[in-house]
């Protein structure tokens, strides 16, 4: 697969992200997609949310004993810092970037009933 770019821009990569619930194949997916952009020669960076970073550790870490604003704050904090740390740069790169449960996930929280306990914007 090509992805066609004129020769006289900048190159600029493009983030890709898939969401969905747990255990429904989102990292195989990804993983594959990865493996046939590489061997197309396209740079690619993958990554998930929450991230391997230390406040993305922590809202894993804490998923099951911490609930509400305090993890949804965990969320959007690590959504930050991901973005600031680890996306942009990729991005700026010139990498595309291949994002498992990143749109949804830090913006709210809910709990085993699909209640919305809070929301927070990034």
């Amino acid at each position: 697969m090509t992805l066609p770019r004129p020769s006289s821009e900048p190159r600029a990569g493009l983030f890709i992200t898939i969401d969905g619930p747990s255990g429904v194949g989102k990292t195989t997916t990804i993983t594959h997609l990865a493996q046939l952009l590489r061997a197309d020669n396209v740079p690619v960076h993958l990554t998930a949310e929450p991230s391997r970073g230390p406040i993305g550790r922590l809202a894993h870490d804490l998923t099951d004993t911490v609930t509400g604003p305090a993890l949804a704050c965990l969320y959007a904090a690590d959504r930050y810092h991901h973005l600031q740390s680890e996306v942009r740069p990729s991005l700026e790169a010139g990498r595309l970037v291949l994002a498992i449960a990143t749109s949804r996930r830090p913006l709210s929280c809910s709990d085993s009933t699909g209640s919305i306990l809070i929301s927070c914007g990034t």
